[in-house]
């Protein structure tokens, strides 16, 4: 017998119900602080990686779910794949616009929650990449994996990129900072175990002013994910670490690949 009701466990997963947080989070300073980092020869690698797990050919279309300010969905759009980006930070999407612009890209970028979309079996691929799955409740998280699936053709996969907890909870770090110029970003990380949620405090000194936000995020392993993502209906789910090999202990990312 569980030790919680259904009513004890709605109110557990409310913090994690964070949309509004999550908007102001993700805004353009985010960019700015990494920008940077996200960019060069790791998005070269990324967006190979993306090519192979993806098993993308001339043609195949692609939405990148929760796709920032456009860089994954640039590139690939400049390979020549048909692509679609999603995204609920308007300040985000206004800059991934005007990249996709100033490049001559045909990128179509709708500015809306996941959830106000009605999927269609139309993509060859879907991607929740750089940490972007986790920000919701347990029952809205496994919603985004149903609503993944749902985008796909019949063979399609969806790939999840982010950190590899199984690493990570072994080196976990309490403090990272960030600069830009003369712009810093520092962020206070603590963890709790009995839900595996990650809290973030983070203080932003930018412009001269200083900025105070929380946010959480559910910190999956790869077995977790993996068994939602078969919850969800995927056929095959396997792991791979950031080189494409696969996925191990000392692995630092970690890329879910699930086919329809």
């Amino acid at each position: 017998m569980s030790d919680h009701s259904d009513e004890d466990m709605t109110a557990l997963e409310k913090p994690l119900n964070q949309e509004s947080v999550i908007k102001e989070v993700f805004d353009e300073w985010y960019e700015v602080f990494w920008r940077g980092e996200l960019e060069g020869d790791r998005l070269r690698r990324e967006k190979d990686l993306i090519r192979t797990l993806g098993e993308l050919v001339p043609g195949s279309r692609v939405i990148d779910l929760a796709c920032a300010f456009g860089r994954v969905t640039n590139a690939l759009a400049a390979e020549g794949y048909g692509v679609t980006g999603v995204d609920a930070s308007r300040p985000l999407l206004d800059s991934a616009r005007a990249k996709a612009s100033a490049l001559g890209l045909a990128v179509e970028y709708l500015a809306c929650d996941w959830r106000e979309l009605a999927p269609e079996p139309t993509y060859d691929c879907a991607l929740l990449w750089f940490t972007s799955f986790g920000y919701l409740s347990e029952s809205d998280n496994f919603k985004v994996l149903e609503h993944s699936y749902a985008f796909l053709k019949p063979g399609g996969r969806l790939l999840i990129e982010t950190r590899h907890w199984d690493r990570m909870r072994r080196i976990f770090e309490p403090t990272t900072v960030r600069s830009s110029g003369e712009n810093f970003l520092i962020e206070y990380h603590t963890y709790e175990p009995e839900r595996g949620v990650q809290w973030t405090r983070q203080i932003l000194l930018v412009e001269g002013r200083r900025l105070e936000r929380e946010y959480g995020i559910r910190r999956y392993t790869f077995a977790e994910m993996r068994a939602l993502c078969f919850r969800a209906g995927f056929a095959e789910v396997r792991g791979c670490g950031e080189d494409g090999k696969p996925l191990g202990p000392d692995s630092h990312r970690c890329i879910l690949v699930a086919r329809k």
